[in-house]
């Protein structure tokens, strides 16, 4: 893995990357992209175990209900320049 901290649904920046897998975080999805050619070798072990670790992660969140809540959207107030 990247070695990036992956705390699912925590925000919409990380993207953990496990081979040629990208998993992106975000507030509402968690969304996995490419491919992870798994050969019958021990070395393919690093990488089986990270993305077990992330998906635990998922399954954790969804599991305490944060998957369900809706993110607090905030926004910064601008001067209008008008």
């Amino acid at each position: 893995m990247s070695g990036i901290a992956f705390d699912a649904y925590g925000d919409d920046e990380t993207v953990a990357i496990v081979g040629g897998l990208s998993v992106e975080n975000g507030l509402l999805a968690v969304v996995v992209h490419g491919d992870l050619v798994i050969p019958r070798r021990r070395d393919s072990l690093a990488d089986v175990r990270a993305l077990i670790e992330v998906l635990r992660g998922v399954e954790e969140a969804i599991l305490r209900g944060e998957a369900d809540e809706q993110p607090a959207l905030t926004a910064d107030e601008v001067e209008n320049p008008f």
